[in-house]
C-alpha cells in the first residue's frame, strides 16, 4: 500500500479496539501519542521500514494482541514491553534484524502464544523465560543464530507446542523438559539436537517430530511419515522405556 503517514488525531479515537496497519509497507513512523488508544487490544504492525517501536507503545494496558510480522529491519523491542500486561499474542514472525528479546518479557502473565519464526540473528533468550507461566506456543523455527534453550523453560507447566525446527546451533534439550507436563509437540526436525533427555520420556502422548533415523535410533517403532527422511512419533506410556515403543 502507498500509505505514508498516519495522523496524529487518530489517537483521538477513544473508543478503537483494533488497528490493523498490515501492508503498508511504505510507513515509516506511527502517531505521536499511542498511548491515548486507550482500549485498544488488537495491533498489527506489518511495516518493513520500521526499525524501532515508540516506547509509549507499552502504555496500552489492554492490549492483547500484538502482531509485528514482516517488520524485516526491526532492530529492538521497547525496553519497557513488560507493561503490557494484558498481552496474550506477540508475533515476531520475520523480524530478520531482532537480536535481543528484552528480559522482561518475562514479566507478561498472560502471555499464550509466543512466535519468532525466522527471527534469524537472535542468539539468545531470556534466561528466565520459565516465568511465563501461561505459555503455550513457543515457535523458534528457522532461529539459525539461537545457541541454546534456557533451563527455566521447564518450569512451564502450560506450554504444549514447542518448535525448535531448523534451529541449527541448538544442540541440546534441557535436561528436566519432561517437567513440562502439557507438552504434546516438540518439533526438532532439522535442529543440531542429537540426543533426548531421558525426562521426556514421562510424558504421557508426547508426538515428536524428528529425522526418521533419529527416531528409530530410539526404538519409536510407529512413525508417521511427513518428509522423505522425517516423522512424528509419539511417547505412549508414561515413564516407560525409551526402547519400548508400541503402537
Amino acid at each position: 500500500m502507498s500509505l505514508q503517514d498516519i495522523p496524529d488525531n487518530i489517537c483521538m479515537l477513544k473508543h478503537l479496539k483494533s488497528l490493523n496497519l498490515e501492508s503498508c509497507w511504505r510507513l515509516k513512523q506511527f502517531p505521536k501519542d499511542l498511548s491515548q488508544l486507550e482500549v485498544l487490544e488488537k495491533l498489527t504492525l506489518c511495516m518493513k521500514e520500521i526499525k524501532h517501536l515508540p516506547d509509549n507503545i507499552c502504555m496500552l494496558k489492554h492490549l492483547k494482541y500484538l502482531n509485528l510480522k514482516s517488520c524485516s529491519l526491526l532492530e529492538q523491542l521497547p525496553k519497557d514491553l513488560g507493561r503490557l500486561e494484558s498481552l496474550e499474542d506477540l508475533d515476531l514472525t520475520q523480524c530478520m534484524s531482532l537480536q535481543d528479546i528484552p528480559d522482561n518479557i518475562c514479566m507478561l502473565k498472560h502471555l499464550k502464544y509466543l512466535n519468532l519464526k525466522s527471527c534469524w540473528l537472535l542468539e539468545q533468550l531470556p534466561k528466565d523465560l520459565g516465568r511465563l507461566e501461561t505459555l503455550e506456543e513457543l515457535d523458534l523455527t528457522q532461529c539459525m543464530s539461537l545457541r541454546d534453550i534456557p533451563n527455566s523453560i521447564c518450569s512451564m507447566k502450560c506450554l504444549k507446542s514447542l518448535n525448535l525446527s531448523f534451529c541449527t546451533q541448538v544442540k541440546n534439550l534441557p535436561g528436566e523438559l519432561g517437567g513440562v507436563e502439557c507438552l504434546e509437540t516438540l518439533n526438532i526436525e532439522g535442529s543440531g539436537i542429537g540426543r533426548l533427555p531421558h525426562s521426556i520420556f514421562q510424558l504421557k502422548d508426547l508426538c515428536i517430530v524428528w529425522s526418521r533415523l533419529r527416531l528409530l535410533s530410539y526404538g519409536f517403532t510407529c512413525l508417521k511419515e511427513i518428509s522423505e527422511y522425517t516423522a512424528s512419533s509419539y511417547v505412549h506410556q508414561k515413564g516407560s522405556d525409551p526402547f519400548g515403543q508400541s503402537c
